[in-house]
């Protein structure tokens, strides 16, 4: 939204003035949207060959993590909806469809939770508004939570604040101890799941942190096991947001001798993940599962929480191989020094084919921010 509002409007007062206000917590009006957004036509097919998004829906589009790859395919699916309709002959589910092509409105939920309403237009449809199912809605203008924009706004340009190098050492400290721990009370060629069954925490560890409300923040840290099929002796992390208690996991199909011969990358991968949960447990979190949209990759690393998540991990990674950037790419700089410095961190080759368009810009632009304040960049 910052960035939006820094590249489109011209008037350096009103550009001022909209920055403060979106990053104090407050919606923008009809006409201030106007003077950010422009009108945008997207070409699509099927039953709405175009679609017609203007600056109200667009900014609202931001607010509720929707993004215009979200809305053509939605538009497509419901093209689909209404051919297989048709070909079915069933006259209830023609009838929304019918009642569009005449001049009414298009009510339609996507399979993935979309909802759509859409009001036709010479040639297509105009968006009146879009928002995923079973998520808050944002309230009118003036009503909206400010603390919940002021963190989504803020932190599209920085990462949230901690010292990740204490956490990561935290982490490996963990990954550590959980080994030293299971040499010493397991069998070394017995698996973790035969001999501890439903025992699932191995340690357990408490971090007490400051949250973007600038609150204390304790937050519990277990190491536990589970099985995963990956050749891999991690099975993730997860923050339980309810109980503030972050969950390393070991495979629980590997047992401690397997486990001890892997220290080092252990001890490395519970580092990293500490960053993604510790950024989660500070962060402002919807309300219920805030992991949602499992099962669809583009979907799942492109929502908010996730993209801050992981974009603290591409930062650490970057600030910790920056030497070596820079001794492997002596003649580059500018643009294709960040992109050089991106490829060399393993969590950005994990989400780069993931996030969309607008993802990929504001990482570089979090990512030159913070090289610029670690000092490793000329402002």
């Amino acid at each position: 939204m910052v960035r939006r509002i820094e590249q489109g409007v011209g008037s350096p007062n009103l550009r001022d003035r909209l920055v403060t206000k979106v990053e104090d917590g407050h919606s923008l009006s009809n006409p201030e949207a106007a003077a950010v957004y422009e009108l945008d036509l997207e070409k699509t097919r099927g039953l709405v060959p175009r679609l017609l998004v203007g600056p109200h829906a667009q900014y609202r589009m931001d607010l509720r993590g929707v993004t215009v790859r979200d809305l053509k395919e939605a538009v497509e699916e419901l093209g689909r909806a209404y051919h297989a309709a048709r070909k079915d002959g069933d006259a209830r589910r023609l009838v929304p469809f019918e009642s569009f092509l005449k001049g009414g409105m298009l009510d339609y939920v996507t399979s993935q939770g979309l909802a759509l309403v859409l009001a036709p237009e010479k040639g297509g449809a105009r968006v009146v508004t879009t928002f995923w199912k079973g998520q808050p809605d944002p309230a009118p203008p003036g009503q909206c939570d400010p603390l919940a924009e002021r963190v989504a706004y803020r932190y599209a340009r920085r990462t949230i604040q901690f010292d990740h190098r204490r956490i990561q050492q935290f982490g490996a400290e963990l990954a550590e101890r959980a080994i030293d721990h299971l040499l010493a009370t397991l069998p070394h060629d017995s698996g973790l799941e035969w001999e501890l069954g439903r025992q699932s925490i191995i340690l357990s560890e408490q971090l007490d942190l400051t949250n973007v409300r600038g609150l204390a923040k304790r937050i519990t840290v277990e190491v536990s096991h589970r099985p995963s099929p990956a050749p891999l002796p991690t099975a993730g992390a997860v923050y339980e947001v309810d109980a503030g208690t972050i969950h390393l996991f070991l495979n629980s199909r590997w047992h401690a001798g397997a486990l001890a011969a892997e220290r080092g990358a252990l001890m490395t991968a519970f580092g990293t993940f500490l960053v993604h949960e510790v950024t989660h447990a500070l962060d402002v979190l919807p309300a219920g599962n805030y992991e949602r949209a499992e099962g669809n990759p583009d979907r799942y690393y492109n929502q908010p929480v996730e993209f801050r998540a992981y974009a603290k991990q591409i930062v650490v990674d970057v600030l910790n191989r920056w030497k070596m950037v820079l001794r492997l790419n002596p003649k580059k700089s500018g643009a294709a020094l960040i992109e050089a410095a991106l490829e060399s961190s393993p969590n950005y080759r994990k989400v780069k084919d993931h996030f969309d368009r607008r993802n990929q810009q504001r990482l570089r632009q979090v990512l030159v921010r913070e090289l610029e304040q670690a000092g490793l960049l000329a402002v």
